[in-house]
């Protein structure tokens, strides 16, 4: 019977590690990708005014010397959102094996706490 019941607990235990490591890639994700995605939403919002002011471009030389910078700052800002994608890529990576490690600490733990006593 306390073989039985130990069983349970283990087992909920686990489930708990589990929901545990969850939460912590949910909260990673929040602190990593929301402040990422709205930097990246105000990179796209300029490069959408740029591309509007390119559209405006008259068809003569001065025109196409602004164009032409104008591309420039939208290339800039293309290569700031692919900067940006990686490092948060590369943050949710770190953070994903943190919460994974931690996972596996609590079962290790767990595993331990459960094991039978050896004489």
């Amino acid at each position: 019977m306390a073989q039985q019941r130990n069983s349970v607990f283990k087992s909920v235990d686990l489930n708990n590690a589990g929901y545990a490591e969850r939460d912590c890639l949910s909260g990673a994700a929040n602190n990593v990708l929301g402040p990422s995605n709205a930097r990246l939403a105000g990179y796209q919002q300029q490069i959408r005014g740029l591309n509007a002011n390119i559209r405006r471009a008259s068809d003569n030389a001065a025109g196409a010397a602004w164009e032409s910078g104008l591309r420039s700052q939208i290339a800039g800002l293309e290569q700031a959102i692919a900067m940006e994608r990686g490092a948060a890529e590369s943050r949710m990576d770190s953070e994903r094996q943190r919460c994974a490690a931690a996972r596996a600490n609590a079962a290790t733990a767990i595993e331990k706490k459960y094991s039978p006593e050896k004489p």
